[in-house]
This record gives structure tokens, sequence and C-alpha cells, in this order.
């Protein structure tokens, strides 16, 4: 029978104590020894507003080799990121020198102490490691799996349930880690605040963002009231995630939202339609790696997880196909596809709502390549085009509303240089910020130029590399093709 071993932090098998204790690959001690003293320097500059030249140069050293920066912001660094040597001395290490362990240990605030965290599992590799990370770090840990899918007569996929493999993985993964696993039922609020909502945005000729409304309606919305509700009050010090973000904390102990160190996995976008109260609770333990790093701790811990493949496409609809769902929803209606810049009919669809702005797939006209350029919603028409990508087409300003503010300050406000993404991805612009005399608008005008505004998409907004809030993309100044009249498609 395995002997348990006592520490500061509670009792633990003997097989989880040398589980802890495996020492990390060398590629991954080296990189992130190399990251952590370029974070120490950072912190000794970045972050102490200084104006001196020689300053100046190593915030910029360090930003170019951690992929942040903040300047104008006094932030201290990422929360976990300074030395916390007595806390660490009392956990369990996988191995390597302190200062190596306090990095792998970065986003997980080990110099709080050990904080109650309620972990979000998704049958993930990211996941899986921010569980892994954060018990290594010796915090208190419950995995909560959310169960968010819905039954619909989709006899074509739906052979068995898409989401029993999650399942699986999840429960190996904290068998694995000796932490309790619960599972909330959440499908009626999933299909109330994220569904519905995509539905009729589609309908309303939008694009929208099932995952940006996943995380702050499900996430860190209905899971944290289910927590509030379920557990007596104060149980629970931080929500964690699998998300590449950060948390940065301001001299004045206000938390805000930092891109994460891989600029080209960071998830900041998709978390800016959170409000100021949810992020308080917010932990992102992988936010300090790159993707890389944390396939090689998923296979140095040896997770169930390690070799999954990252989930694509749209949360809710698992294997079932996109026009299958939409048709179910929002049926056919015949319309006109036409030429953008000659006015030609091309052909028929069936129904604007099954195409977005930007589509190349699914046209089905000969003569291509055809993209959607534009839609007329009234007269159910879609505009398309061979030249979408051409540089005539291309725009550098757009219209929004719908303002999430949550670092404390307005665009306008910003203290660095103020940049924008129009979308999930490394891609951003710097750009100006101009309220307008409509209520509740603004314009962006965006140095360089970008084809893809499509209204109903959101547009995030960074001072440096703190996200400050998010809007919602209405339209262009200018049109991209003026409509063609309504015609009888009957």
């Amino acid at each position: 029978m395995a002997r348990a071993t006592r520490g500061t932090r509670g009792t633990v098998s003997a097989a989880s104590a040398t589980a802890e204790r495996r020492p990390l690959p060398r590629g991954v001690v080296r990189n992130l020894s190399e990251r952590f003293h370029a974070l120490r320097k950072e912190r000794r500059t970045a972050w102490t507003g200084t104006s001196s030249s020689s300053a100046t140069t190593s915030a910029a050293s360090s930003s170019s080799s951690s992929g942040s920066s903040t300047r104008g912001w006094r932030c201290s660094s990422s929360l976990g990121e300074r030395r916390a040597t007595n806390e660490l001395a009392s956990v369990s290490k996988p191995g390597g020198s302190l200062e190596e362990e306090e990095y792998v240990l970065a986003c997980c605030e080990a110099e709080a102490g050990p904080l109650t965290v309620a972990v979000l599992v998704s049958g993930g590799v990211d996941s899986s490691v921010a569980l892994s990370l954060l018990k290594r770090a010796g915090h208190k840990l419950k995995a909560f799996y959310l169960q968010i899918w819905f039954e619909e007569a989709f006899d074509n996929y739906w052979g068995e349930c898409p989401w029993e493999d999650d399942l699986k993985y999840v429960k190996e993964v904290c068998e694995q880690a000796g932490v309790e696993l619960e599972v909330v039922p959440l499908t009626k609020e999933y299909w109330d605040m994220v569904v519905s909502y995509s539905i009729n945005e589609i309908k309303a000729g939008c694009t929208p963002n099932p995952d940006m409304m996943c995380n702050s309606k499900i996430k860190f919305g209905a899971f944290v009231d289910y927590l509030e509700a379920k557990y007596p009050t104060g149980t629970w010090d931080r929500v964690a995630s699998g998300h590449y973000a950060r948390i940065r904390q301001t001299e004045g102990g206000e938390r805000v939202l930092s891109m994460s160190r891989d600029e080209r996995k960071d998830q900041t976008y998709f978390l800016a339609s959170l409000r100021t109260d949810q992020l308080e609770r917010c932990m992102f333990p992988i936010g300090c790696f790159a993707k890389d790093e944390v396939r090689m701790l998923a296979q140095k811990f040896e997770l169930a997880t390690r070799d999954r493949k990252d989930s694509q496409g749209i949360c809710f609809l698992g294997k079932v196909d996109f026009d299958e769902f939409i048709e179910k929803h929002l049926g056919t209606r015949e319309g006109l596809f036409v030429e953008d810049e000659t006015k030609e009919v091309m052909g028929k669809h069936r129904g604007y709502w099954f195409h977005t702005i930007g589509q190349r797939k699914g046209i089905g006209l000969s003569h291509g390549p055809w993209y959607v350029s534009s839609k007329d919603v009234e007269n159910n028409i879609v505009y398309i085009s061979k030249n979408y990508h051409n540089e005539v087409r291309e725009r550098s300003s757009f219209l929004c509303s719908g303002f999430n503010w949550i670092a404390g300050i307005t665009a306008p406000q910003a203290k660095g240089v103020l940049r924008c993404k129009v979308r999930h991805g490394p891609g951003m612009y710097e750009c100006k910020f101009t309220e307008t005399e409509a209520g509740g608008m603004a314009r962006v005008d965006i140095k360089g130029k970008d084809h893809g505004f499509a209204p109903g998409q959101y547009a995030v907004f960074y001072d440096d590399d703190i996200c400050i809030g998010s809007a919602i993309i209405r339209s262009m100044p200018e049109p991209l093709a003026s409509k063609a009249p309504p015609r009888d498609v009957s």
C-alpha cells in the first residue's frame, strides 16, 4: 500500500508526489529560464514608467523577446510572475532551479498562497495543462465540465454524442491529477444566451461571434452564478480556464486583461466582452506559455489529452453541418446572386443567411472564384465579386457601437499606442477612435487597410498589450457596393 506523504498543502499519495517532482524537458526548462530572466528585466524597467533612454531600450528589448509591451501603464507583472520563494518552497516542484520553477508557475498566482480555484476543463490539452499547473502550484482545486450540448434531430450526424469523447478525456485528466470533477448542466442557458443570439444575428444579416458570448454569458457568467447559488459565499477565490491570456495588476490593485505571450494563439479577443467584475475572478495559467510549450508540458506530465488536436469550428455545432443547422431554424428563401461590379444576375441562392462577408466556399457558381462582398437583407440579394481581395475594395475605417470598457479607460484615453483587432488572430492595426455626433457610435480609422469588416463582428481595442475593451462593428462609412434594385425572384 502506497504511503501518503504530508506537506504544508495537505496529503497527497506517494504516486502523486513522485509525478509532481518529475523534471521538465531540457528544451522547456532552457526556454522558460531565458524567458524568466527577460521577464525580470522587464519588471525592473517596463512597469516603472521611467522615461530614461536606457529603460526604454531595455523595455523594448524585453517586449521583443516576450511579445508584450505596456508602455504608459504602471502595472506589476503578470500575477504570479514575481518572486515567491516562501510559497514555492512548500510546494512539491517538478524539478529545476527556483527561478525556472517560478516561471513554470508564472500565471498561477503562487505568491498569493493556496487559493480555492474552480477550474473549467473541456477535454482539450490547454485546460488539462492549466489544471496540472495549478495543482503543482499548491492550490485547492475542483474541476468543472460544462454540459452545454443540446439534442437536435440530425440523423446524419448523431450516431453518438459528439461530446462523449471530451468528457471521457476530462475524467482521465482529473483522475491523473487527483482532482474532483463536477459536471454542470447549462444547456438551457447556453441555448438562450449563445445559440439564440447567433441565430438572430444571422437572420439580421450579421456575423455573430458565439465564442465571445460563451465566455461572457456562460463560462464566466452562468457558471459563476451556479457556483454562487450552490456553494457558500466566499468559497471560490478564482475561476480558471485554459485561455491564452494573462491577468496583470496595476499599482492601484486593479486586475486588467493582457495579451498572451503567444501572440499567434492569444485569445484576449474572445475575452473582451467580459465585465470588470468577471475579470476580478479570472485566472489563466497557460497565458505565460507558447502553444508548443503547452504541448511539451502535456507530454512531460503524461496527460491523457497530450495528443488531442485543437477543436475547430463553431462550438455548439459539434459535428453538425452549419447549413443544415441554419436551414432547420431559418428555413430557405430563394434569392439572387448579383455580381457587385456589373450588377448582373449570376444565379440563385437559398437565402442570404447561408452566406457571410468574405465567404468563398458554398457559392456554387462557375467561372470563379467568387466571394461574398455584401448583402441586401431587405431584398434577399447576395452580392458577389471576383475582386474581393483587390486593393480597391479595401477600407480603412468602420463604425461601431455597443462599447464595453474593461480597464478603467476608454479608447480615447489610451496611454500608449491604441491598436485594434477586427478578428481573432495576431493581426492588429494602430487606430484612431473618434466619437461621432450620433450618441453611442464611434468611427475607427485604422493605419492600413482591411477588406473584412463584417457587421456584427467585434472590434477589440488595446492600449499596447492591455485589452481595454470591445465594440460591435455596425457598418462602414462608405459601403462596399450600392444596392441593386429589388427584383422578383419567383
